[in-house]
This record gives C-alpha cells, sequence and structure tokens, in this order.
C-alpha cells in the first residue's frame, strides 16, 4: 500500500502544475511506434487481424499528458486500423484526484464527443482495482520509473521489492489473455523488475525517435552534450504465470559465481558445465560473470526477455 504522504505529495504536485509531459512527448512517430507493436491489430505475419469489439487501452500514472487520448485519436484515423477495428476504449488513471479534475476539465469537449469511449479515473496501481479487466494494451509513461527511483535507496533487492512485485502482478493481471501488451516508455535501457519479471512471456525494446524528446528527459550525456529520448520497452504476457504461485522474478541468486553448482534456471546447465571444465582464472571473474548472466538472462529453455 502506497502511503498517504506519498498520494497528498501527488494531489499538491498537480495543484501546482497543470501541464506537464515526462520522458517523451506523444510525437507522430512514437505513436506511429506503439500502433505497429499492437499486436492485437496483426497477425505473426504483419497482416492486420479483424478486431471486432472496441480496443481497450488503459495507461497507469497518466498525470496530465495527453497520451492516452492522443493513441486513441492517431489509432482511430490509421485507414488501415479503420478497416479492421471499430473505436478505441482508452482511459487514463491516476492516483491523483487533484490530476484527474483537471484533464476531465481540459478535455470537456473530447470526453462528450467520445460518449464513454475516453475516461479518466483514479486509480492506486498498487492496490486498486480498474473499471473493468482484460485490457488489450496498458501503458506506462513514468508511473512504475517514479517507483523504481523511489525505491532504489531501499537496500539491493530494490528492483525486487514487494511494491513492485504487487504493481507488476497487477498489471499482468489487468492484462488481456494470450494479447494483452503491456508498453513501458522509459529513460532507462535496461529495467532489470521488467527484464527478470516472469509475468512477461518476453520483452524487447525500441528506441524512441529524437522528436519524442520532452523538457523532462533522462540522462544527459555531457560529451555529446545530448539528451536521450528513452526507449519503449513492449512486454508480452505470460499466461503460463500466476500471481502468488509462481516464483514472481526470474531467480538471481543462480548467478553467483562463487559456487560451479549454480544452476541456469532455464535449461538446469551448472555454471561449470558452461564453462566446460574451464578455470575461472584463465578468462577473468569480469568475463565470467557477464556470460553466466547472458546465458541465463536468454537462455532458450526459459522466458527470454531482452530488455
Amino acid at each position: 500500500m502506497q502511503r498517504q504522504e506519498t498520494l497528498q505529495f501527488w494531489d499538491d504536485y498537480h495543484t501546482d502544475r497543470q501541464e506537464q509531459e515526462w520522458i517523451s512527448k506523444p510525437s507522430d512517430d512514437v505513436l506511429q511506434m506503439i500502433f505497429e507493436q499492437c499486436t492485437v491489430l496483426q497477425d505473426k505475419n504483419g497482416n492486420p487481424t479483424s478486431h471486432t469489439e472496441a480496443l481497450k487501452v488503459l495507461e497507469i500514472g497518466c498525470g496530465t499528458s495527453s497520451l492516452v487520448r492522443d493513441v486513441k485519436t492517431f489509432f482511430e484515423h490509421k485507414h488501415q486500423y479503420q478497416q479492421h477495428c471499430r473505436k478505441v476504449h482508452a482511459c487514463g488513471t491516476d492516483v491523483s484526484a487533484v490530476c484527474i479534475d483537471h484533464l476531465r476539465k481540459r478535455d470537456t469537449d473530447f470526453l462528450l464527443k467520445e460518449n464513454g469511449l475516453l475516461e479518466y479515473k483514479v486509480l492506486n496501481v498498487v492496490d486498486g482495482t480498474p473499471s473493468c479487466q482484460n485490457w488489450d494494451l496498458i501503458l506506462d509513461k513514468g508511473c512504475l520509473d517514479t517507483i523504481l527511483f523511489r525505491s532504489r535507496h531501499r537496500g539491493p533487492n530494490s528492483d525486487h521489492n514487494n511494491l513492485i512485485r504487487q504493481i507488476l502482478d497487477n498489471i499482468h493481471r489487468w492484462l488481456t489473455p494470450r494479447t494483452g501488451q503491456y508498453l513501458f516508455i522509459s529513460p532507462r535501457a535496461k529495467v532489470k523488475a521488467v527484464r527478470d519479471y516472469r509475468g512477461f512471456s518476453s520483452v524487447h525494446r525500441l528506441e524512441l525517435p529524437a522528436s519524442a524528446r520532452s523538457t523532462l528527459e533522462g540522462t544527459k550525456n555531457s560529451k555529446e552534450d545530448h539528451v536521450h529520448p528513452g526507449y519503449l520497452h513492449v512486454c508480452y504476457r505470460n499466461d503460463d504465470y500466476e500471481s502468488g504461485k509462481s516464483e514472481p522474478f526470474r531467480e538471481q541468486t543462480n548467478r553467483d559465481l562463487s559456487h560451479d553448482d549454480a544452476k541456469c534456471p532455464g535449461c538446469g546447465k551448472t555454471f561449470l558445465q558452461l564453462r566446460r571444465g574451464e578455470a575461472v582464472e584463465g578468462r577473468g571473474t569480469a568475463f565470467w560473470k557477464r556470460y553466466w548472466q547472458g546465458h541465463c538472462r536468454h537462455c532458450k529453455s526459459d522466458t527470454t526477455a531482452t530488455s
């Protein structure tokens, strides 16, 4: 559960700041990227599929961004989409009631015109539940990032703590089985919690176009005086994962180089077998650590994640 002072912080924050885009702007290039990654609209060969019901898109931690509204508009105006799907039911959510009230006022005309197919609602991603389940897409531009940032001072396992697990389990539960996707926009190239979460069958990342750059970008490269626009992490729901029964994160302890009998969680090979008996000292600890961790992360016998 999030503390009351955290919830109050966001109400105060949005009282003082009425309009702000985090990490990236929802430019046409970004919207096109999101559209192309939406696999429910196409088969494995990339051909459009018939989606007779409204596509359901949920944004968590939307703040005052226009992303979910812009995704809805962009999708519905695509010629390819108009031919194969009717409408987009989009819902922007945030923990702050002040923020949601602002969005409803800002988009009053749009909301009236859409007749319920665009909504803004208060939602606490930790212990709340959206108005309906089975979302085709869940968008996140800054929500999980913010919680990860606040968790970084809580010890070495902060990336896999119970709060992060609970949020990811909720996302998994809210996604449509078989086709549900979590699209996570972040300034970070690697997000361990997302990469290691077993509720996703696979994760891949795409570099955002330069046009997506916002005033609240990620890390600055002083050598090039350049601010990176960030990444889109595309996560696919793993239907075999069961919250509360399955182990939530891929085992980290099996990557410990101090034990020759440490096992890969995917194929079951030991660290010694992977080295084919070669001594660690030969190529050095740094080499074997990268090699072992890379094997455990990308082993084809286990769920694959490239983020």
